[in-house]
Parts: structure tokens; C-alpha cells; sequence
């Protein structure tokens, strides 16, 4: 087959098959991508490729048109490719395809199209949670805004968009969104290489001095009100789950089913581990090696997975909670996981931690037992590389996998360290042998 430029021109001058066929014309640039063209003159863009579990063609649009230029079919084609690679069928495919290809065109470039496009095509790269709160932005935000075209949105709307978001936090969070998608759509390209859209109208929020000033969050739990909020934490309400004097459940119990059991667990696991909420409510025990005494988590949100020894008191927590998992298929997905909720992972516990700041005073969030793990590291003068690897905060001067077991047990002393000096704090055994929270006692 001879090669063809896929220009405007280059697609309508493509010969006609002389029988009952149809010709694949291939393209220039990118591989597997093709213009086929029909006795009819029907012109499209396909992607044709052989793979072990067959030949897969997927048509991603008209040719030679207006709706779906060269480049941007070029765009597709690399997209659709990824997706062949990934093991996905042509039916899921073509699925997936449907939901983005409405954006291709310019006038068809709405804010929610080219959105779906970037998380398709960055799939990889963001974290479930960050393509949930961008659909979640744009749900509650700028639902009046998905279906209009880019190029209606003007500087103008932008203003009058921003001031209407009461929350100062969400307005900035929702405009730097619509910033991001407007850069995304500026390096979308026509046949003549000439970008779609030319200008962020978003620049209008800098030039103009209105972004709301937001000081960063510094909030942490001073020392002192550690042990006000860790007695805080044990009186949270066992429902339920009866324990016995040796802390164990009683014959009987639903085990680890009282959610405000799992909720005090998760709650010390966030202080003594410095884990973001998320990262630490979709811990599996498939990624928690006993044996080694540590865990990991695979996905995080600077996509390095993240792994840490367990102290002597998280070992004996998880191997409490390990021997309590909850039997039969109706807890099949529940057991899955470390800390569980009804269906699956724990969800953000705001009940229970309102229920903290009232019985102890001291107002915190999930963010702030990062904060202070990561303060009280620092006052027991952990390595900054060692509070680096603790937080997973990327070290450029780590750089290969032989690394990764050596500063995985480099880290277990300052752990312990950290771990002894919050239980000390908190007014439990200097030693952190202690397999959970101490039972509360009645008032004397």
C-alpha cells in the first residue's frame, strides 16, 4: 500500500477501490492508522491493528472533513492504541470512544467533552480521586457550563462565573480546573498545525488580581492535645462490638462490623503512619506483608508506591484487626480491606471525628495526623531524607529499585521512634506493645 498525506486535499484525492472492496490507506505519521475508503467514496479513519487475540479495527470518524481533523484522528489513534495494548476489546473501545469523540470538532469542543478527553488520555497519570473531584467540580460548579462550546466562554463569563462560587477555596480549586481544560484544548491542532483554541480566558483571574488568597493549611495537633484527643478517641462508641477484659470481642459479636471500632483504628493508624486519608482507608492486606512487618501503598498521589515498616503497636493493631476479618460472601469485598465501611473501603468518617473535636476540643482533620506525624518527626530529629521517604515525598537523589529494601528498614527505627514518642505523649505504655486503644474506664 502506498502512503498518502492525510491532509484536506490528500483525503479527497484518494483512488477509489475498482471492485466490491474497501482500501486501507495508511498514514504518514502514525502507525496503524488508516483512511478507509469505499467504492462508494465513503472516506473514514480507522485504527487496524493484529494483536495475539486477533485483528482489531476501530473507526474513529469521518476523513476528510471537518469533524474530525488528521491530527486530532492522530490523537485518537494513540488513545485507542493504549487501550488495545491495556487488553480492552473493541467493544469497550469503541465505549469508551463515544463519550470523547463529540469534542472533536471545534464548535463541538464543550468545557465537559475535552475534560473527558484529558482524563481518558491521562488516565494513567491522575489518581481515581482526582478524576472524581474534577467531574465532581464541573457537576456542582459549572453545570451550566458542560455543554457550551470553549469559544463562547469569554473573560467576562469567567468573572462572573468565579464571584458566583460563595466558598473562596472552591471557587480557585474550580477556575484553576477550567484553566487546566482550556490549556489542554490550546494544544489541540488542526491540519495546519495551527492550535484550535488560541487564548485561556481563565488569564483574566491573574491579570486582574481576583484570585481569592487562600494562606496554606498548617493546622496540626500541638502536643498537649494529644492526649485529650487520643482519650477522645477510645470513647467513641463501641455499637455492637462487646469486648472482653482482655480486649478481645465476645463470643457472639459481629467483630470488626462496629464502624466506630474500625474508625478508632484508622484514626491512630493516620497519626502514627502519616498517611493520607484515601491512601490509608484503600489499604488491602493483600499489600500488608505480616511476615516483614510492613505494608504498602501501591497507588498514591505522586505516583510512587509508598512502603513503611510497622511499628511494634501498628503490627499488633493489624494483627488484631487481621484475625477479626469478617467472614462470608456478603463481606467479600469487605474483607478486602484494612480499615472497611459497609461496601468496601472506610469513607471519610466525619461523624466520628466531629464526635472527637466535641469530646476532646481539639478541631482536626484526616490532614491534620499527617501534619502532625510529620511535626513530630521533625522535633525528634528524623533525617531529612528519612522524613522524606516517611512522607513519600520524591527524593531525587534515590534512583534505583536496589534502594527500596534498604531504606524501607532504614526507616523502621525512626517509626518506632515516632511511634513510642505519640503513645508517651498520649499517656500510654512507653513501650508500644499495646494492641489497641486502651478500653475507657468509668469515671471514678
Amino acid at each position: 500500500m502506498k502512503d498518502h498525506r492525510f491532509t484536506s486535499r490528500g483525503i479527497a484525492a484518494l483512488p477509489l477501490p475498482k471492485s466490491n472492496n474497501q482500501i486501507l490507506y495508511p498514514d504518514l505519521e502514525q502507525q496503524f492508522l488508516y483512511v478507509r475508503v469505499t467504492t462508494g467514496g465513503a472516506r473514514s479513519f480507522v485504527v487496524d491493528k493484529n494483536t495475539k487475540r486477533g485483528r482489531i479495527r476501530i473507526t474513529l470518524g469521518p476523513a476528510g472533513t471537518d469533524t474530525l481533523t488528521a491530527t486530532q484522528a492522530r490523537e485518537q489513534a494513540q488513545i485507542t492504541l493504549g487501550l488495545i495494548a491495556e487488553g480492552y476489546t473493541a467493544q469497550q473501545i469503541r465505549d469508551r470512544l463515544d463519550r470523547t469523540q463529540d469534542r472533536i470538532p471545534s464548535g463541538a469542543m464543550t468545557l465537559n467533552n475535552v475534560l473527558e478527553q484529558y482524563l481518558l488520555e491521562r488516565r494513567h497519570k491522575l489518581t481515581e480521586r482526582t478524576r472524581s473531584d474534577y467531574t465532581k467540580l464541573v457537576d456542582t460548579y459549572l453545570a451550566d457550563w458542560k455543554d457550551r462550546p470553549l469559544e463562547v466562554i469569554d473573560e467576562a463569563a469567567v468573572v462572573a462565573k468565579f464571584a458566583s462560587i460563595s466558598s473562596p477555596s472552591r471557587a480557585n480549586y474550580t477556575f484553576r480546573l477550567v484553566r487546566l481544560i482550556f490549556n489542554y484544548a490550546r494544544s489541540i491542532r488542526d491540519d495546519e498545525d495551527k492550535p484550535i483554541v488560541t487564548s485561556n480566558p481563565v488569564d483574566v483571574l491573574s491579570q486582574r488580581r481576583l484570585w481569592h488568597d487562600q494562606k496554606p493549611k498548617r493546622e496540626v495537633i500541638k502536643l498537649a492535645a494529644i492526649k485529650p484527643w487520643w482519650k477522645a478517641v477510645k470513647q467513641l462508641d463501641e455499637g455492637e462490638a462487646e469486648r472482653t477484659d482482655d480486649g478481645r470481642f465476645a463470643k457472639g459479636t459481629p467483630s470488626l462490623q462496629s464502624n466506630a471500632d474500625v474508625v478508632r483504628d484508622f484514626l491512630v493508624f493516620l497519626l502514627l503512619t502519616g498517611l493520607r486519608r484515601n491512601e490509608a482507608a484503600t489499604l488491602k492486606w493483600e499489600n500488608v506483608d505480616m511476615r516483614s512487618k510492613m505494608f504498602t501503598i501501591p497507588v498514591t498521589k505522586n505516583h510512587e508506591p509508598h512502603t513503611l515498616p510497622l511499628s511494634d503497636f501498628l503490627y499488633a493493631m493489624l494483627k488484631r484487626r487481621h484475625a477479626a476479618i469478617p467472614k462470608g460472601e456478603e463481606n467479600e469485598q469487605r474483607a478486602k480491606y484494612v480499615f472497611s465501611g459497609d461496601m468496601g473501603p472506610l469513607g471519610e468518617p466525619k461523624k466520628h471525628i466531629a464526635k472527637v473535636v466535641a469530646l476532646s476540643g481539639v478541631s482536626f482533620s484526616s490532614h491534620t495526623l499527617r501534619r502532625t506525624f510529620a511535626t513530630v518527626a521533625e522535633s525528634q530529629d528524623i533525617p531529612f531524607l528519612a522524613l522524606k521517604r516517611l512522607l513519600n515525598h520524591k527524593a531525587t537523589d534515590v534512583t534505583g529499585e536496589s534502594y527500596t529494601v534498604i531504606d524501607v528498614e532504614r526507616l523502621r527505627a525512626p517509626m518506632q521512634k515516632i511511634t513510642d514518642f505519640i503513645l508517651k505523649t498520649a499517656g500510654e505504655r512507653k513501650t508500644a506493645s499495646v494492641s489497641k486503644l486502651p478500653e475507657k474506664r468509668a469515671a471514678a
